[in-house]
Protein backbone atom coordinates (compact mmCIF):
# COMPACT_ATOMS: atom_id res chain seq x y z
CA UNK A 1 0.00 0.00 0.00
CA UNK A 2 1.16 3.50 -1.01
CA UNK A 3 1.07 6.35 1.21
CA UNK A 4 2.44 9.90 1.46
CA UNK A 5 5.82 10.53 2.94
CA UNK A 6 6.10 10.78 6.62
CA UNK A 7 8.17 14.14 7.99
CA UNK A 8 11.13 12.34 8.73
CA UNK A 9 11.11 10.46 5.15
CA UNK A 10 10.72 14.15 3.50
CA UNK A 11 13.81 15.11 4.86
CA UNK A 12 15.32 12.19 4.15
CA UNK A 13 14.12 12.38 0.63
CA UNK A 14 16.04 16.14 -0.02
CA UNK A 15 19.41 14.52 0.90
CA UNK A 16 19.26 12.23 -1.86
CA UNK A 17 21.03 11.85 -5.26
CA UNK A 18 20.68 14.01 -7.73
CA UNK A 19 17.02 15.20 -5.78
CA UNK A 20 19.41 17.19 -3.50
CA UNK A 21 20.75 19.34 -6.37
CA UNK A 22 17.18 20.12 -7.93
CA UNK A 23 15.97 23.78 -6.90
CA UNK A 24 14.05 23.92 -4.12
CA UNK A 25 10.37 24.83 -5.58
CA UNK A 26 10.98 21.96 -8.06
CA UNK A 27 12.16 19.73 -5.43
CA UNK A 28 9.04 20.27 -3.29
CA UNK A 29 6.80 19.73 -5.75
CA UNK A 30 8.21 16.34 -6.84
CA UNK A 31 8.11 14.93 -3.15
CA UNK A 32 4.32 15.99 -2.93
CA UNK A 33 3.64 13.60 -5.76
CA UNK A 34 6.04 11.13 -4.37
CA UNK A 35 4.29 7.55 -2.29
CA UNK A 36 6.35 5.67 0.18
CA UNK A 37 5.67 2.08 -1.29
CA UNK A 38 6.20 -1.27 1.10
CA UNK A 39 7.46 -4.69 0.06
CA UNK A 40 8.04 -7.54 2.64
CA UNK A 41 10.58 -9.94 3.54
CA UNK A 42 11.25 -11.82 0.62
CA UNK A 43 9.22 -9.92 -2.12
CA UNK A 44 10.97 -8.51 -5.59
CA UNK A 45 11.07 -4.76 -5.86
CA UNK A 46 12.82 -4.77 -9.13
CA UNK A 47 14.07 -8.23 -10.98
CA UNK A 48 17.46 -8.72 -13.03
CA UNK A 49 15.86 -7.77 -17.01
CA UNK A 50 13.18 -4.96 -16.11
CA UNK A 51 13.69 -1.88 -18.20
CA UNK A 52 11.18 0.04 -16.57
CA UNK A 53 13.07 3.26 -16.32
CA UNK A 54 12.48 4.33 -12.46
CA UNK A 55 14.85 6.01 -9.81
CA UNK A 56 14.43 3.54 -6.46
CA UNK A 57 15.78 4.87 -3.63
CA UNK A 58 15.43 2.37 -0.62
CA UNK A 59 14.16 4.60 3.00
CA UNK A 60 14.12 2.21 5.73
CA UNK A 61 14.84 -2.16 6.34
CA UNK A 62 17.50 -3.85 4.12
CA UNK A 63 17.50 -4.81 0.42
CA UNK A 64 19.50 -7.75 -0.93
CA UNK A 65 20.96 -7.14 -4.48
CA UNK A 66 21.29 -10.81 -6.64
CA UNK A 67 22.75 -11.18 -10.25
CA UNK A 68 21.39 -14.60 -11.40
CA UNK A 69 19.74 -15.39 -8.36
CA UNK A 70 22.63 -15.01 -6.25
CA UNK A 71 23.21 -12.48 -3.68
CA UNK A 72 26.45 -10.03 -4.16
CA UNK A 73 25.58 -7.07 -1.94
CA UNK A 74 23.18 -5.44 0.19
CA UNK A 75 21.83 -2.19 0.91
CA UNK A 76 20.84 -0.66 4.19
CA UNK A 77 18.73 2.81 5.10
CA UNK A 78 20.33 5.38 6.77
CA UNK A 79 23.64 4.36 5.32
CA UNK A 80 25.65 6.62 2.42
CA UNK A 81 24.69 4.13 -0.64
CA UNK A 82 21.20 4.41 0.62
CA UNK A 83 21.76 8.27 -1.00
CA UNK A 84 21.63 6.71 -4.29
CA UNK A 85 19.26 4.59 -6.62
CA UNK A 86 19.62 1.06 -6.56
CA UNK A 87 21.44 -0.92 -9.48
CA UNK A 88 20.71 2.01 -11.54
CA UNK A 89 20.95 0.42 -15.13
CA UNK A 90 18.74 -0.46 -17.73
CA UNK A 91 17.79 -2.80 -18.48
CA UNK A 92 18.41 -3.95 -14.87
CA UNK A 93 21.58 -5.49 -14.13
CA UNK A 94 20.45 -6.79 -11.08
CA UNK A 95 17.49 -7.74 -8.88
CA UNK A 96 16.58 -6.14 -5.68
CA UNK A 97 14.99 -8.12 -2.87
CA UNK A 98 13.51 -7.23 0.37
CA UNK A 99 15.68 -8.78 2.82
CA UNK A 100 13.57 -7.49 6.04
CA UNK A 101 10.68 -5.18 5.60
CA UNK A 102 11.40 -2.38 3.17
CA UNK A 103 9.85 0.90 2.43
CA UNK A 104 10.77 2.62 -0.60
CA UNK A 105 10.32 5.51 -3.01
CA UNK A 106 9.94 4.88 -7.56
CA UNK A 107 10.62 8.31 -9.28
CA UNK A 108 10.22 8.14 -12.83
CA UNK A 109 13.89 8.16 -14.36
CA UNK A 110 12.48 10.66 -17.63
CA UNK A 111 10.74 13.40 -14.96
CA UNK A 112 13.76 13.30 -12.64
CA UNK A 113 16.51 13.63 -15.50
CA UNK A 114 14.62 16.89 -17.14
CA UNK A 115 14.28 18.42 -13.59
CA UNK A 116 18.00 18.15 -13.22
CA UNK A 117 18.65 19.42 -16.64
CA UNK A 118 16.40 22.29 -16.15
CA UNK A 119 18.73 22.88 -12.63
CA UNK A 120 21.83 23.09 -14.37
CA UNK A 121 20.60 25.48 -17.44
CA UNK A 122 19.14 27.86 -14.30
CA UNK A 123 22.54 27.81 -13.12
CA UNK A 124 23.95 28.78 -16.46
CA UNK A 125 21.77 31.39 -17.03
CA UNK A 126 22.58 33.04 -13.57
CA UNK A 127 26.07 33.15 -14.54
CA UNK A 128 25.47 34.45 -18.29
CA UNK A 129 24.03 37.80 -16.65
CA UNK A 130 26.35 40.43 -17.62
CA UNK A 131 29.26 39.09 -18.61
CA UNK A 132 31.84 41.16 -18.63
CA UNK A 133 35.47 40.25 -20.58
CA UNK A 134 37.77 41.78 -18.24
CA UNK A 135 35.38 39.66 -15.58
CA UNK A 136 37.42 36.10 -16.67
CA UNK A 137 39.87 36.57 -14.16
CA UNK A 138 37.14 36.53 -11.54
CA UNK A 139 35.18 33.54 -12.94
CA UNK A 140 39.08 31.89 -12.54
CA UNK A 141 39.34 32.68 -9.45
CA UNK A 142 35.91 31.64 -8.68
CA UNK A 143 36.73 27.90 -9.03
CA UNK A 144 37.74 26.18 -6.08
CA UNK A 145 40.45 24.68 -7.52
CA UNK A 146 42.56 27.90 -8.02
CA UNK A 147 41.50 28.34 -4.26
CA UNK A 148 43.69 25.50 -3.27
CA UNK A 149 46.91 26.91 -5.38
CA UNK A 150 50.01 29.22 -4.44
CA UNK A 151 49.20 33.24 -5.47
CA UNK A 152 52.00 32.70 -7.29
CA UNK A 153 50.57 29.75 -9.28
CA UNK A 154 47.61 31.70 -9.84
CA UNK A 155 49.73 34.75 -11.24
CA UNK A 156 51.65 32.26 -13.69
CA UNK A 157 48.19 31.17 -14.62
CA UNK A 158 46.88 34.49 -15.75
CA UNK A 159 49.71 35.38 -17.38
CA UNK A 160 49.27 32.50 -19.59
CA UNK A 161 45.79 32.04 -20.49
CA UNK A 162 44.87 33.22 -24.77
CA UNK A 163 42.24 34.94 -25.42
CA UNK A 164 40.27 32.78 -28.56
CA UNK A 165 37.16 34.22 -29.96
CA UNK A 166 34.66 31.33 -31.29
CA UNK A 167 31.84 30.89 -33.62
CA UNK A 168 28.63 29.28 -33.83
CA UNK A 169 28.91 25.44 -34.63
CA UNK A 170 32.63 25.43 -34.34
CA UNK A 171 33.78 22.31 -32.52
CA UNK A 172 36.73 23.13 -29.89
CA UNK A 173 37.77 20.15 -28.74
CA UNK A 174 36.50 16.55 -30.96
CA UNK A 175 36.76 12.93 -29.34
CA UNK A 176 39.72 10.72 -29.34
CA UNK A 177 42.13 13.44 -30.40
CA UNK A 178 44.82 14.79 -28.04
CA UNK A 179 44.09 17.03 -25.41
CA UNK A 180 46.60 20.03 -25.67
CA UNK A 181 44.39 23.21 -23.67
CA UNK A 182 42.35 24.00 -20.70
CA UNK A 183 39.62 26.04 -21.27
CA UNK A 184 37.43 28.66 -19.22
CA UNK A 185 34.24 30.19 -20.88
CA UNK A 186 33.97 33.77 -20.95
CA UNK A 187 31.31 34.16 -23.37
CA UNK A 188 29.21 31.90 -24.93
CA UNK A 189 27.69 28.60 -24.43
CA UNK A 190 29.03 24.97 -25.80
CA UNK A 191 26.86 21.31 -25.90
CA UNK A 192 29.38 18.21 -24.99
CA UNK A 193 28.37 15.02 -26.86
CA UNK A 194 29.98 11.76 -26.73
CA UNK A 195 29.92 8.84 -29.26
CA UNK A 196 29.54 5.75 -27.23
CA UNK A 197 30.65 3.24 -29.54
CA UNK A 198 31.72 3.70 -33.36
CA UNK A 199 29.12 3.66 -35.75
CA UNK A 200 26.81 5.18 -32.99
CA UNK A 201 25.44 8.35 -33.19
CA UNK A 202 27.09 10.95 -30.99
CA UNK A 203 24.91 11.92 -27.74
CA UNK A 204 24.46 14.66 -25.87
CA UNK A 205 25.93 14.68 -22.12
CA UNK A 206 25.81 17.92 -20.83
CA UNK A 207 25.49 22.29 -21.99
CA UNK A 208 28.47 24.42 -20.22
CA UNK A 209 28.05 28.28 -20.39
CA UNK A 210 30.11 31.49 -18.71
CA UNK A 211 32.38 30.33 -16.14
CA UNK A 212 32.45 26.88 -17.14
CA UNK A 213 35.56 25.08 -17.76
CA UNK A 214 36.40 21.61 -19.92
CA UNK A 215 39.42 20.06 -21.17
CA UNK A 216 41.57 18.94 -17.93
CA UNK A 217 40.15 15.30 -18.59
CA UNK A 218 42.90 14.19 -20.72
CA UNK A 219 45.16 16.57 -19.47
CA UNK A 220 45.32 14.99 -15.85
CA UNK A 221 45.30 11.21 -17.49
CA UNK A 222 47.19 11.76 -20.66
CA UNK A 223 43.99 10.02 -22.51
CA UNK A 224 43.28 11.44 -26.03
CA UNK A 225 39.62 13.59 -25.57
CA UNK A 226 36.62 11.57 -24.03
CA UNK A 227 34.36 14.00 -25.70
CA UNK A 228 33.50 16.82 -27.90
CA UNK A 229 32.31 20.43 -27.27
CA UNK A 230 30.62 22.35 -29.93
CA UNK A 231 30.14 25.99 -29.65
CA UNK A 232 25.93 26.79 -29.66
CA UNK A 233 26.65 30.44 -29.49
CA UNK A 234 29.36 33.12 -30.61
CA UNK A 235 31.58 32.86 -27.89
CA UNK A 236 34.95 33.87 -26.12
CA UNK A 237 37.30 31.61 -24.41
CA UNK A 238 40.65 31.54 -22.64
CA UNK A 239 42.29 28.41 -22.95
CA UNK A 240 45.97 27.09 -21.01
CA UNK A 241 48.53 25.09 -22.82
CA UNK A 242 48.77 21.48 -21.58
CA UNK A 243 52.52 22.11 -19.84
CA UNK A 244 51.33 25.37 -18.06
CA UNK A 245 48.26 23.17 -16.66
CA UNK A 246 50.67 20.68 -15.33
CA UNK A 247 53.63 22.90 -13.89
CA UNK A 248 50.69 25.35 -12.07
CA UNK A 249 47.44 22.99 -11.54
CA UNK A 250 48.26 19.59 -12.27
CA UNK A 251 51.06 19.01 -10.15
CA UNK A 252 50.56 21.51 -7.09
CA UNK A 253 47.50 20.05 -6.60
CA UNK A 254 48.24 16.16 -6.64
CA UNK A 255 47.00 14.35 -3.57
CA UNK A 256 47.82 10.80 -4.09
CA UNK A 257 47.89 8.37 -0.75
CA UNK A 258 48.82 5.10 -0.01
CA UNK A 259 46.71 2.29 0.63
CA UNK A 260 47.46 2.14 4.16
CA UNK A 261 47.08 5.52 4.59
CA UNK A 262 44.25 5.51 2.45
CA UNK A 263 42.66 3.11 4.84
CA UNK A 264 43.63 5.33 7.78
CA UNK A 265 41.64 8.33 6.21
CA UNK A 266 39.24 6.22 6.09
CA UNK A 267 39.11 5.30 9.28
CA UNK A 268 39.15 9.07 10.24
CA UNK A 269 35.93 9.50 8.21
CA UNK A 270 36.97 9.37 4.86
CA UNK A 271 34.64 7.72 1.98
CA UNK A 272 35.87 5.07 -1.01
CA UNK A 273 34.99 6.62 -3.88
CA UNK A 274 34.80 3.89 -7.07
CA UNK A 275 34.42 5.61 -10.12
CA UNK A 276 34.91 2.64 -12.51
CA UNK A 277 31.76 1.20 -14.10
CA UNK A 278 28.78 -0.06 -12.30
CA UNK A 279 29.65 -3.53 -14.10
CA UNK A 280 33.04 -3.35 -12.93
CA UNK A 281 31.84 -2.23 -9.31
CA UNK A 282 29.50 -5.39 -9.16
CA UNK A 283 32.48 -7.56 -9.62
CA UNK A 284 34.55 -6.47 -7.00
CA UNK A 285 35.15 -3.15 -4.64
CA UNK A 286 36.75 -1.97 -1.88
CA UNK A 287 34.43 -2.69 1.09
CA UNK A 288 32.11 0.21 1.90
CA UNK A 289 32.86 1.89 -1.11
CA UNK A 290 30.44 4.19 -3.42
CA UNK A 291 30.19 3.79 -6.49
CA UNK A 292 29.73 6.75 -8.95
CA UNK A 293 30.74 6.65 -12.37
CA UNK A 294 33.32 8.78 -13.73
CA UNK A 295 30.62 9.62 -16.60
CA UNK A 296 28.42 10.92 -14.55
CA UNK A 297 30.69 12.62 -11.35
CA UNK A 298 30.14 16.16 -12.95
CA UNK A 299 26.40 16.04 -12.77
CA UNK A 300 26.18 13.75 -9.47
CA UNK A 301 28.51 15.01 -7.35
CA UNK A 302 26.89 18.09 -5.82
CA UNK A 303 24.77 14.95 -4.24
CA UNK A 304 27.71 13.82 -2.17
CA UNK A 305 28.47 15.39 1.35
CA UNK A 306 30.44 18.45 1.42
CA UNK A 307 31.89 17.86 4.74
CA UNK A 308 33.53 14.33 4.13
CA UNK A 309 36.68 13.60 2.30
CA UNK A 310 36.89 11.07 -0.55
CA UNK A 311 39.29 8.74 -1.17
CA UNK A 312 39.00 7.86 -5.23
CA UNK A 313 39.76 4.97 -6.91
CA UNK A 314 39.69 3.22 -10.42
CA UNK A 315 41.78 0.25 -11.73
CA UNK A 316 45.11 1.98 -12.47
CA UNK A 317 44.76 5.14 -11.04
CA UNK A 318 44.73 7.37 -14.19
CA UNK A 319 41.04 8.33 -14.25
CA UNK A 320 40.91 8.45 -10.23
CA UNK A 321 43.28 11.61 -10.72
CA UNK A 322 40.38 13.19 -13.56
CA UNK A 323 37.70 12.04 -11.38
CA UNK A 324 39.64 13.76 -7.65
CA UNK A 325 40.25 16.80 -9.99
CA UNK A 326 36.31 17.00 -11.02
CA UNK A 327 35.60 16.95 -6.94
CA UNK A 328 38.18 19.54 -6.13
CA UNK A 329 36.60 21.69 -9.11
CA UNK A 330 33.29 21.90 -7.11
CA UNK A 331 34.78 22.41 -3.66
CA UNK A 332 35.03 18.68 -2.33
CA UNK A 333 38.28 17.32 -0.12
CA UNK A 334 39.13 14.31 -2.53
CA UNK A 335 42.68 12.77 -2.97
CA UNK A 336 43.81 9.27 -5.20
CA UNK A 337 44.84 6.11 -3.89
CA UNK A 338 48.03 5.78 -5.73
CA UNK A 339 48.11 3.04 -8.50
CA UNK A 340 44.24 2.14 -7.67
CA UNK A 341 43.09 -1.20 -7.45
CA UNK A 342 46.00 -2.61 -9.30
CA UNK A 343 48.64 -1.21 -6.96
CA UNK A 344 46.73 -2.30 -3.56
CA UNK A 345 49.07 -5.79 -2.25
CA UNK A 346 46.21 -6.74 -0.32
CA UNK A 347 42.81 -5.89 -1.57
CA UNK A 348 39.83 -5.41 0.55
CA UNK A 349 37.67 -6.36 -1.67
CA UNK A 350 33.70 -7.27 -0.90
CA UNK A 351 33.62 -9.39 -3.91
CA UNK A 352 36.96 -10.67 -5.08
CA UNK A 353 37.23 -12.09 -8.66
CA UNK A 354 38.17 -15.80 -8.88
CA UNK A 355 41.94 -16.14 -7.87
CA UNK A 356 42.34 -13.28 -6.10
CA UNK A 357 41.53 -14.85 -2.99
CA UNK A 358 45.22 -16.29 -2.85
CA UNK A 359 46.69 -13.57 -3.56
CA UNK A 360 45.48 -11.26 -0.82
CA UNK A 361 47.17 -13.97 1.25
CA UNK A 362 50.55 -13.11 0.76
CA UNK A 363 52.26 -10.71 2.56
CA UNK A 364 52.24 -7.19 1.02
CA UNK A 365 56.48 -7.40 1.74
CA UNK A 366 56.74 -10.59 -1.11
CA UNK A 367 56.32 -7.79 -3.34
CA UNK A 368 60.17 -6.96 -2.32
CA UNK A 369 61.50 -10.06 -2.45
CA UNK A 370 61.50 -10.43 -5.98
CA UNK A 371 64.42 -10.15 -7.68
CA UNK A 372 65.18 -6.46 -8.06
CA UNK A 373 62.56 -4.09 -9.51
CA UNK A 374 62.62 -6.07 -12.79
CA UNK A 375 61.46 -9.32 -11.27
CA UNK A 376 58.74 -7.14 -9.64
CA UNK A 377 57.64 -5.76 -12.38
CA UNK A 378 57.41 -9.17 -13.84
CA UNK A 379 55.56 -10.80 -11.53
CA UNK A 380 53.17 -7.51 -11.18
CA UNK A 381 52.74 -7.80 -15.29
CA UNK A 382 51.92 -11.64 -14.86
CA UNK A 383 49.70 -11.53 -11.99
CA UNK A 384 48.00 -8.33 -13.92
CA UNK A 385 47.49 -10.41 -17.10
CA UNK A 386 46.06 -13.14 -15.16
CA UNK A 387 43.37 -11.51 -13.04
CA UNK A 388 42.25 -9.92 -16.25
CA UNK A 389 41.80 -13.55 -18.14
CA UNK A 390 40.57 -14.63 -14.74
CA UNK A 391 37.82 -11.68 -14.49
CA UNK A 392 36.88 -12.14 -18.59
CA UNK A 393 36.29 -15.99 -17.76
CA UNK A 394 34.18 -14.93 -14.73
CA UNK A 395 32.41 -12.20 -16.78
CA UNK A 396 31.59 -15.37 -19.74
CA UNK A 397 30.86 -17.73 -16.99
CA UNK A 398 28.49 -15.24 -16.09
CA UNK A 399 26.44 -14.64 -19.36
CA UNK A 400 26.28 -18.43 -19.38
CA UNK A 401 24.58 -18.49 -16.87
CA UNK A 402 22.70 -15.82 -17.19
CA UNK A 403 21.33 -18.02 -20.52
CA UNK A 404 21.01 -21.18 -18.50
CA UNK A 405 18.67 -19.16 -16.06
CA UNK A 406 16.92 -17.58 -19.06
CA UNK A 407 16.41 -21.57 -20.74
CA UNK A 408 15.04 -22.61 -17.11
CA UNK A 409 12.56 -20.10 -16.55
CA UNK A 410 11.12 -21.08 -20.16
CA UNK A 411 11.11 -24.51 -19.43
CA UNK A 412 9.15 -24.13 -16.07
CA UNK A 413 6.69 -21.31 -18.11
CA UNK A 414 5.93 -24.50 -19.87
CA UNK A 415 5.34 -27.05 -17.20
CA UNK A 416 3.82 -24.37 -15.36
CA UNK A 417 1.14 -24.49 -18.46
CA UNK A 418 0.89 -28.27 -18.59
CA UNK A 419 -0.01 -28.13 -15.12
CA UNK A 420 -2.80 -25.91 -15.95
CA UNK A 421 -3.93 -27.48 -18.58
CA UNK A 422 -3.95 -30.66 -16.53
CA UNK A 423 -5.77 -29.42 -13.66
CA UNK A 424 -8.44 -27.89 -16.31
CA UNK A 425 -8.63 -31.11 -17.67
CA UNK A 426 -9.20 -32.67 -14.06
CA UNK A 427 -11.84 -30.24 -13.04
CA UNK A 428 -13.27 -30.87 -16.34
CA UNK A 429 -13.52 -34.67 -15.55
CA UNK A 430 -14.87 -34.12 -12.25
CA UNK A 431 -17.78 -32.23 -13.40
CA UNK A 432 -18.72 -34.72 -16.12
CA UNK A 433 -18.53 -37.52 -13.61
CA UNK A 434 -20.38 -35.79 -11.64
CA UNK A 435 -22.97 -34.91 -15.02
CA UNK A 436 -23.19 -39.20 -15.29
CA UNK A 437 -23.90 -39.81 -11.76
CA UNK A 438 -26.98 -37.68 -11.92
CA UNK A 439 -27.91 -38.93 -15.46
CA UNK A 440 -27.12 -42.71 -14.54
CA UNK A 441 -29.94 -41.98 -11.26
CA UNK A 442 -32.49 -40.04 -13.37
CA UNK A 443 -32.47 -42.55 -16.37
CA UNK A 444 -31.41 -45.43 -14.55
CA UNK A 445 -29.91 -47.65 -17.54
CA UNK A 446 -28.77 -51.19 -17.17
CA UNK A 447 -26.62 -51.87 -13.87
CA UNK A 448 -23.72 -53.39 -15.31
CA UNK A 449 -23.78 -50.52 -18.19
CA UNK A 450 -23.26 -48.05 -14.68
CA UNK A 451 -20.71 -49.86 -13.31
CA UNK A 452 -18.95 -50.24 -16.27
CA UNK A 453 -19.30 -46.45 -16.88
CA UNK A 454 -17.91 -45.36 -13.66
CA UNK A 455 -15.19 -47.99 -13.69
CA UNK A 456 -14.23 -46.24 -16.56
CA UNK A 457 -14.52 -42.56 -15.42
CA UNK A 458 -12.96 -43.78 -12.44
CA UNK A 459 -9.38 -45.42 -13.87
CA UNK A 460 -9.61 -42.16 -16.76
CA UNK A 461 -9.38 -39.63 -13.77
CA UNK A 462 -6.68 -41.62 -11.63
CA UNK A 463 -4.73 -41.69 -14.99
CA UNK A 464 -5.64 -37.86 -15.23
CA UNK A 465 -4.70 -37.24 -11.30
CA UNK A 466 -1.30 -39.55 -11.96
CA UNK A 467 -0.30 -36.90 -14.85
CA UNK A 468 -1.08 -33.62 -12.55
CA UNK A 469 0.78 -35.25 -9.70
CA UNK A 470 4.16 -35.86 -11.70
CA UNK A 471 4.13 -32.40 -13.33
CA UNK A 472 3.46 -31.15 -9.76
CA UNK A 473 6.56 -32.96 -8.73
CA UNK A 474 8.77 -31.31 -11.42
CA UNK A 475 7.20 -27.61 -10.89
CA UNK A 476 9.96 -25.00 -8.80
CA UNK A 477 9.77 -24.13 -5.28
CA UNK A 478 8.23 -21.12 -5.65
CA UNK A 479 4.73 -22.81 -7.31
CA UNK A 480 4.38 -25.10 -3.88
CA UNK A 481 1.56 -22.86 -2.44
CA UNK A 482 -0.29 -23.25 -6.38
CA UNK A 483 0.09 -26.86 -6.14
CA UNK A 484 -1.04 -26.84 -2.04
CA UNK A 485 -4.10 -25.04 -3.80
CA UNK A 486 -4.22 -27.68 -6.64
CA UNK A 487 -3.92 -31.00 -4.01
CA UNK A 488 -7.02 -29.77 -2.11
CA UNK A 489 -8.64 -29.56 -5.49
CA UNK A 490 -7.68 -33.13 -6.42
CA UNK A 491 -8.92 -33.92 -3.17
CA UNK A 492 -12.15 -32.67 -3.37
CA UNK A 493 -12.76 -34.57 -6.80
CA UNK A 494 -11.45 -37.93 -4.87
CA UNK A 495 -14.37 -37.40 -2.06
CA UNK A 496 -16.35 -37.10 -4.70
CA UNK A 497 -15.53 -40.21 -6.67
CA UNK A 498 -15.74 -42.37 -3.61
CA UNK A 499 -19.22 -40.92 -3.10
CA UNK A 500 -20.18 -42.27 -6.36
CA UNK A 501 -18.34 -45.82 -5.98
CA UNK A 502 -20.41 -46.26 -2.72
CA UNK A 503 -23.63 -45.14 -4.70
CA UNK A 504 -22.45 -48.25 -7.52
CA UNK A 505 -21.35 -50.46 -4.65
CA UNK A 506 -25.41 -49.67 -3.51
CA UNK A 507 -26.63 -50.34 -6.40
CA UNK A 508 -24.72 -53.46 -7.80
CA UNK A 509 -26.48 -54.43 -4.19
CA UNK A 510 -29.50 -53.87 -5.00
CA UNK A 511 -29.19 -55.11 -8.54
CA UNK A 512 -28.31 -58.52 -6.41
CA UNK A 513 -30.86 -58.51 -4.53
CA UNK A 514 -33.18 -58.12 -7.40
CA UNK A 515 -32.20 -61.26 -8.78
CA UNK A 516 -32.41 -62.92 -6.26
CA UNK A 517 -36.02 -62.22 -5.92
Amino acid sequence: MAAAPRPEQLERLKKLVPISTLSENDRDQLLQRIQVEQSRKGEFIFRQGDDDPRHVYLLSGRVDLLLDNNVVDMVADNTETARYPLAHQFPRKLSARAKTRVEYVSIDSHELNALVERAHDNAYTVGEVEADEDDWMSQLLRSPVLQLISPANIQNIMMSMERVETKKDEKIIRQGEEGNYFYLINKGRCAVTRTLREGDEPVEVAHLGPGDSFGEEALISDSPRGSTVTMTSDGVLFRLSKADFTNFIKHPLAKDLGYEEACEAVDAGAVWLDIRDPEDYELNHIGGSINLPLDTLRFEAPGLDSDRRYIVYCANGRDSAVAAFLLLEQGFDAAVLRGGLNGIPSPDFSHDAPGEDDAAEAPPQAVADEAGPSGEIDRLTRERDEARGQIQALKNHLVKMRQTHEQAQRELTAKIDTLTQALKKSQESAAELKQRIAELEQRQPEPDERIRELMSARRQLEAELEILMSASEESEQERLAELAELRQQVAAVREEKEAAEQEARALRKEIEALRRD
